[in-house]
C-alpha cells in the first residue's frame, strides 16, 4: 500500500472498535491522522496507539466546542463517560 494511501473503514460503531478495525487493514506502526473534536482527540489517540499506530490529531478549526460551548457540554459528559470506560478496561 502506497505512504499516502486512503483508507477508509466504515463498519466500527465506536472509537475502540475504530481503531482495531484500521489497525487491522495497515501495517504495524503507520501513521494516521485522526480529524475530530478536540475533546475527543486525546482519547482517540491513545487508543489507535495501543492498537499498533502511530496516531497524530488534527482539531476540527470550527470545532462545536469552539463554536457552541453550552450543545458541547453534552459532548464533553459523553466524552469523559467513554475515559471512564477506557480506564476500567485497563486502557
Amino acid at each position: 500500500m502506497p505512504a499516502d494511501a486512503v483508507v477508509i473503514e466504515d463498519r466500527s460503531r465506536t472509537t475502540a472498535e475504530n481503531a482495531r478495525e484500521v489497525a487491522a487493514l495497515l501495517p504495524a506502526g503507520a501513521r494516521v491522522w485522526l480529524v475530530t473534536q478536540p475533546f475527543h482527540g486525546r482519547r482517540a489517540r491513545r487508543l489507535f496507539r495501543r492498537a499498533g499506530l502511530d496516531a497524530l490529531v488534527w482539531h476540527l478549526a470550527d470545532s462545536l466546542e469552539y463554536r457552541d460551548r453550552r450543545r458541547a457540554l453534552a459532548w464533553l459528559v459523553r466524552e469523559y463517560a467513554a475515559w471512564a470506560r477506557v480506564a476500567v478496561r485497563g486502557g
